[in-house]
C-alpha cells in the first residue's frame, strides 16, 4: 500500500485562515509526476460524486439501487435522477427563482421550469425588455 498526505492552508475572502488535512491510499505507487493528478484531480472529484449520490440516497430523493432487465431503463432512471438533482440545486441557489420556490415548493417549481423550457410559458414581451438590460446570474448560499 502507498500513502500520501497533504496539509492545505488558505485564506478566504474574509481574511480567515483555514487548514485542512487530506490523505490518499493506493495500491499503485505515487510519484512527483502523478500525485497532483491522482490525488487532487481524480480523488477529490470522486469524493464530490460520492457526496452527490449520498444526498440523492438519504436527503429527500429516495434514490435506491434500481433492478431492471433493461439496461436503458436503468441508465434513463439514473440520468433523470441526476438531472432532477441539478435542477433542484440550481433552483435552490438562484435568486430569481427563490420566490417561486418558496411559493410553489420543489416539485411544482421543477414542473414549472420544465414547462418553461418546453416553450409553453415564455412571455415574449418580458424577454424583449430583459434583453436590453445587462445579464447576471446571482447565486445565494
Amino acid at each position: 500500500m502507498h500513502y500520501v498526505s497533504c496539509t492545505q492552508t488558505w485564506t478566504d475572502a474574509n481574511g480567515d485562515h483555514h487548514v485542512s488535512q487530506w490523505a490518499w491510499v493506493s495500491a499503485r505507487p505515487f510519484s512527483k509526476q502523478t500525485v497532483v493528478t491522482r490525488c487532487n484531480r481524480m480523488a477529490r472529484h470522486r469524493w464530490d460524486i460520492e457526496e452527490h449520490i449520498l444526498q440523492e440516497k438519504h436527503y429527500g430523493y429516495h434514490y435506491t439501487h434500481l433492478y431492471s432487465r433493461q439496461w436503458n431503463a436503468m441508465k434513463g432512471f439514473h440520468t433523470l435522477m441526476r438531472l432532477a438533482h441539478l435542477l433542484n440545486t440550481l433552483a435552490l441557489h438562484q435568486v430569481g427563482l427563490w420566490p417561486t420556490l418558496q411559493a410553489k415548493g420543489i416539485g411544482p417549481t421543477i414542473r414549472w421550469i420544465y414547462q418553461t423550457f418546453a416553450g409553453n410559458r415564455l412571455d415574449t414581451d418580458r424577454i424583449v425588455v430583459r434583453r436590453g438590460r445587462p445579464h447576471s446570474l446571482r447565486l445565494i448560499w
